[in-house]
């Protein structure tokens, strides 16, 4: 770090700095996956260290004819590695990234030189993040990337469907997988087979309630959705005849399964607010015939909406939240004990403050974090 108190005409003291530093993270094993199999695309044995270099620069302002005390700060993160992780098919993932973060910060306290018994604060902070170079992979919660084909105005040329035994993503070819269906290549050979059953379900689960409306060929028509995923390799390329097969959940060229691989390229990281400030003040009355002071104090805080994972995408977005809390506070006027009541989230908001997505196998069902619902309490203390 590099400090230099400045002799500025407008203040009574100035510190100002810069400084740089440098983090690290350790990196570690991923479970042991099958890259051809959903979800897996791309997903190495291990995932790289993570490092940081964090760039700052700041100062420190006292005004003492204005009682004011306020301090700005600007920073630079340049992320290498920077890992970030996912849920899929029941097994947590870690991948890495590079990303830049950046930001202005600033803080506040004035003792207004007219009325010294009030004290206010004010914080704000801008906060910019983004993925700064090509980042594919899969979102669990759209794996053939049925959003990407929706904003480009094309039909989406795989086919989403889920695995009858594990509940994971099955995306297959759309028109392979159809023309085989409605073919009927994928009826059951044998209809007192046990181990396939009578309409096919060694290819998929032959229920009314697993079938959905689908377009072939022009035509509404009603095809599978819950499918046996393994089955989906050796799909027979004619009818009655078990051979010869091709694989249909497989891309030929890599020899990865079919899912989406988004570009994260540009993406905001998550929980990251681009706008926050908080307000605070407070008023100490003096009562001289109890020896004691009465400080009512207030805080409010509020957010700008941001992202609750790197897709970016619209289910992903946490709308901005705030929260207001105000306390008592009764000191002894030396400072020895004293006595406060509050009360946190006075308005009861039961405002979203993050988000955690599961994975196919329960339905990619979200958790949601929330602040405290309102909440009473008090608390005594001395200073010994």
């Amino acid at each position: 770090m590099i400090d230099y108190a400045a002799d500025l005409p407008f203040t009574d003291d100035t510190l100002t700095y810069f400084s740089w530093s440098r983090g690290y993270r350790p990196g570690g094993f991923n479970p042991a996956v099958n890259p051809e199999q959903p979800g897996y695309a791309g997903i190495t044995d291990e995932f790289l260290p993570e490092f940081v270099n964090a760039y700052e620069i700041g100062a420190k302002n006292s005004i003492l004819d204005w009682g004011l005390q306020a301090n700005f700060t600007a920073f630079f993160y340049d992320y290498k590695d920077y890992q970030v992780s996912k849920i899929a098919n029941r097994t947590a993932i870690n991948e890495n990234t590079d990303a830049f973060v950046w930001g202005l910060e600033i803080e506040s306290m004035w003792a207004p030189p007219m009325l010294p018994a009030a004290l206010l604060n004010f914080n704000f902070a801008y906060l910019g993040s983004q993925i700064s170079e090509d980042f594919k992979t899969a979102d669990p919660r759209d794996p053939n990337g049925e959003r990407h084909y929706e904003q480009i105005g094309q039909s989406n040329p795989n086919y989403l469907g889920k695995d009858s035994i594990f509940a994971q993503p099955c995306v297959v070819d759309r028109e392979k997988f159809f023309d085989a269906y409605f073919d009927g290549r994928l009826d059951a050979p044998d209809s007192n087979d046990p181990t396939t059953g009578a309409g096919g379900y060694f290819y998929y689960v032959d229920e009314p309630i697993t079938f959905a409306n689908v377009i072939h060929n022009g035509e509404e028509k009603r095809a599978p959705t819950l499918l046996n995923c393994g089955a989906m390799e050796s799909i027979p390329t004619s009818a009655g005849s078990p051979e010869p097969t091709e694989n249909i959940s497989q891309n030929p060229e890599t020899g990865q399964g079919l899912e989406y691989e988004y570009n994260l390229k540009g993406n905001q990281l998550a929980n990251a607010p681009e706008v926050s400030f908080s307000l605070g003040a407070q008023y100490t009355f003096p009562v001289e015939a109890l020896g004691i002071d009465i400080t009512p104090r207030t805080d409010f805080y509020w957010q700008s909406a941001m992202w609750g994972r790197i897709y970016n995408a619209p289910l992903d977005k946490i709308p901005a939240w705030y929260r207001w809390d105000a306390q008592l506070i009764f000191e002894d006027a030396e400072g020895r004990w004293f006595v406060r009541g509050y009360v946190k989230n006075i308005l009861n908001d039961a405002n979203v403050t993050g988000i955690y997505v599961s994975d196919a196998a329960t339905a990619n069902f979200t958790n949601v974090f929330t602040i405290e619902p309102r909440l009473f309490g008090f608390a005594v203390g001395a200073h010994l």
